[in-house]
């Protein structure tokens, strides 16, 4: 009766053990991949090699045309007649 529980408790760990272990060299790779990069990790941007990381875009891209939309109404300063002050700009000779 007493070697069943403890032969079933043993079983029981030797699972966890195994689960534990298999979680850790997830994490372990998962910290290595980070290491990698001097972005994320104390080594120097000269030890990230050639290759410039992807920058991920996280815009939607819509159906809109680029610039002012149609039916849109702009608005432009208009120019004052009686300014402050007047700065006259000269080239260089």
């Amino acid at each position: 009766m007493l070697i069943g529980k403890l032969t079933e408790s043993k079983r029981e760990l030797e699972k966890v053990v195994i689960l534990m272990t298999e979680k850790i060299e997830k994490l372990e790779a998962e910290l290595a991949r980070y290491k990698k990069r001097s972005d994320k990790s104390n080594k120097p941007p000269s030890s990230d090699g050639y290759r410039k990381p992807t920058i991920k875009n996280s815009r939607v891209k819509s159906n809109k045309k680029t610039g002012g939309q149609e039916g849109h109404e702009g608005k432009t300063r208009e120019l004052n007649t009686n300014p402050d002050t007047i700065i006259l700009l000269k080239p260089i000779e």
